[in-house]
């Protein structure tokens, strides 16, 4: 019976597995009004979407679950800012986990790359 049941899901978590990697390619995509992302904020938006996209984008498809962080916005182009938000990042808070011990210097620096490109 239990066997049943895993094969009945599996369609619905493959679809759902796939759905961070169809975001990845079509917005990787230059569009009209959208920008074209460099080679460090499209390593740093694939992060994103690892790491964070669970917790701070809106829904994408018809979920029932809100997101548990604040929907991102861009990052200031100010030092101070690049700087709180990486000691955000990598220390975390008592709602974000820590990323520490996951994530090294050029993989922060790459996801404040892209925080910095958002809209």
């Amino acid at each position: 019976m239990k066997v049943f049941s895993f094969l009945k899901w599996t369609p619905f978590v493959l679809l759902l597995s796939l759905a961070p990697f169809r975001l990845l390619t079509a917005s990787a995509q230059s569009t009209e009004g959208e920008p074209i992302l460099t080679e460090k904020q499209l390593k740093g938006k694939n992060i994103f979407m690892q790491r964070c996209s669970l917790c701070h984008l809106p829904k994408v498809l018809k979920q029932t679950y809100q997101p548990v962080g604040p929907i991102l916005e861009r990052l200031e182009d100010d030092p101070a800012a690049e700087e709180a938000a990486r000691e955000f990042i990598l220390k975390g808070s008592a709602n974000m986990p820590g990323f520490q011990y996951t994530l090294d210097r050029s993989e922060v620096d790459a996801l404040i790359a892209y925080l910095e490109g958002l809209r």
